[in-house]
């Protein structure tokens, strides 16, 4: 994941461990379009504005056509990267601030009901 600051300078980022790989100046960026949508095992993590929505990615169990989320995180910013590896969740503020979350249960056995008892984001 990548995010930039107020004074220019970019970040790389490594999403599975949370720790910057590279930084370089600004004006040494190519900047190409980021997704705030992204498919982590049988969930989707989306973006919407300052909120980091999970959702089943099948729509949900006896939803009845409704998607409403399982799980959600208020970013201090508008999102506007999410990345996902594994039980971690990167996400890329417009602010530039980066958040590394973590949801064990993103990752659990499909056999299992993980929406029942996935504890919050830390």
């Amino acid at each position: 994941m990548v995010s930039s600051s107020g004074d220019g300078s970019t970040k790389c980022w490594d999403v599975s461990t949370g720790t910057s790989k590279d930084e370089v100046a600004g004006e040494q960026v190519a900047s190409t379009a980021a997704g705030t949508e992204q498919r982590a095992g049988r969930f989707l993590v989306t973006a919407e504005g300052d909120l980091v929505l999970i959702h089943y990615a099948d729509g949900g169990e006896g939803s009845g056509g409704e998607e409403a989320p399982v799980a959600f995180f208020l970013a201090p910013s508008p999102v506007c990267t999410v990345a996902c590896a594994g039980e971690l969740i990167g996400i890329g503020c417009k602010s530039g601030a980066v958040l590394a979350l973590r949801a064990t249960w993103l990752v659990e056995d499909e056999s299992k009901d993980a929406a029942r008892d996935h504890g919050p984001l830390k």
